[in-house]
């Protein structure tokens, strides 16, 4: 059975016994306090409290018989915390991995530019015994369009690229069937198929070092309905879109990704999926029955469903967009508006409004995990959730529209 932590009020006395002195600055502040723990629960701890809003002040190192134990003292780091509403958020989560058997979940929620709510629940891996957290990386899956959405506009307003211009503009080498202009590829108006007509394995040749070489594959196949005329989900629409901002930038779709979003938006662990790259903290994904899956590649789909990242990061992403840290407020106001009445889905995301609060979002799901984001850019909220297994009874988007309601008071 796993120890609770002890959240305990130390004197000076006791700090200088922790720390190393003792100072009116320690002295009545909260701390937590772990001992005995394996390697694995030194590891899963610190995680765990770092989300929680704790910084690791001491670890001490112990010799046993059955190995290196460790105790390990945490000290209480901003107000996160303190949130009135971690413990209802907190219940919310326990009630969804209790009641699916969904592996793992993370979630972040931001409110007012800042940081309250970072908790993963469940495992990362289960056979390892690794917890979730609000850093490990996972696949965003197509909440990658919202990303492609804030990242086009961008370079719209920095760079000149025309949303209105037909794509063949960009990219003379497509086919003439291609009619449909750059803003249409971003709000599915474009016609381009998606995997029912042209289907996963029309991939084979990955991974890819450019959008333009993926959309080489299918560029030949037939539109399926008129641009303009009709709304049509298409993962393979954003890929033209990469293809076109290569065309505009000069440079491949991951530069692009590591130039404007990774290091551009601040968001260190966002980047192009690539299973080659063992460095990164990822967390195992599961199938509806909860046995490992092994990921595919996922480089011919960059912008419509192939970054991944942490769950913190796709809030942090969440609040660049609303706080104007990434557009100015007339590109904001366009991308999150639909141009027609085809569908609420607008330049990357979905929109709509929900007990008078306005807000806009994108799930993503692909074999392995579940993903979503929900921005309300009126009320100044952001709330993000990843999971780690796509079929099975749990739900990313139920699960950030209730938090998101819950924030708001509903």
């Amino acid at each position: 059975m796993r120890r609770r932590p002890r959240f305990t009020i130390l004197c000076g006395s006791l700090v200088a016994l922790l720390i190393g002195s003792a100072t009116t600055a320690f002295a009545g502040e909260k701390f937590v306090t772990h001992d005995d723990l394996t390697q694995r629960e030194l590891t899963n701890w610190t995680h765990r409290h770092q989300d929680e809003g704790y910084r690791l002040v001491r670890v001490d190192s112990d010799r046993t018989p059955e190995g290196t134990r460790y105790s390990a003292t945490f000290r209480k780091h901003g107000d996160r915390p303190d949130w009135p509403l971690r413990a209802a958020v907190d219940a919310r989560i326990s009630h969804e991995l209790a009641s699916t058997g969904v592996p793992g979940i993370a979630v972040a929620v931001i409110q007012g530019g800042t940081l309250r709510y970072l908790r993963g629940f469940g495992h990362a891996d289960v056979d390892d015994d690794v917890w979730m957290d609000g850093t490990i990386v996972g696949p965003y899956n197509s909440v990658s369009k919202a990303i492609a959405g804030a990242l086009t506009f961008d370079v719209a307003e920095a760079d000149g690229l025309d949303l209105d211009a037909s794509t063949r503009t960009y990219l003379p080498e497509l086919p003439a069937q291609h009619t449909h202009t750059v803003g249409q590829l971003l709000d599915l108006r474009g016609c381009v198929g998606h995997y029912e007509q042209i289907p996963a394995a029309t991939f084979d040749e990955g991974p890819y070092a450019s959008a333009r070489q993926a959309v080489a594959e299918f560029a030949h196949a037939p539109l399926v309905c008129e641009p303009g005329r009709h709304w049509y989900y298409s993962t393979h629409s954003y890929a033209i879109l990469g293809a076109v901002l290569e065309s505009r930038l000069g440079e491949p779709i991951g530069a692009i990704v590591d130039k404007w979003i990774t290091r551009g938006y601040r968001l260190p662990s966002v980047r192009p999926i690539d299973l080659a790259d063992t460095s990164v903290r990822r967390m195992t994904l599961y199938s509806g029955s909860n046995t490992e899956l092994r990921p595919s590649d996922s480089t011919y789909k960059v912008l419509g469903g192939g970054l991944e990242g942490s769950v913190l990061d796709m809030a942090r992403f969440g609040q660049r967009v609303i706080g104007s840290d990434v557009l100015g407020r007339a590109s904001l106001e366009r991308m999150l508006t639909p141009p027609d009445a085809l569908s609420p889905y607008a330049y990357g995301w979905a929109t709509g409004t929900e007990r008078g609060h306005r807000f806009a979002d994108k799930d993503g799901s692909w074999p392995g995990s579940r993903t979503y984001l929900r921005i309300y850019p009126d009320d100044g909220l952001v709330v993000a959730v990843l999971t780690n297994r796509e079929r099975g009874a749990h739900s990313a988007v139920r699960l950030g529209g209730d938090i998101g309601a819950l924030v708001l008071g509903d």
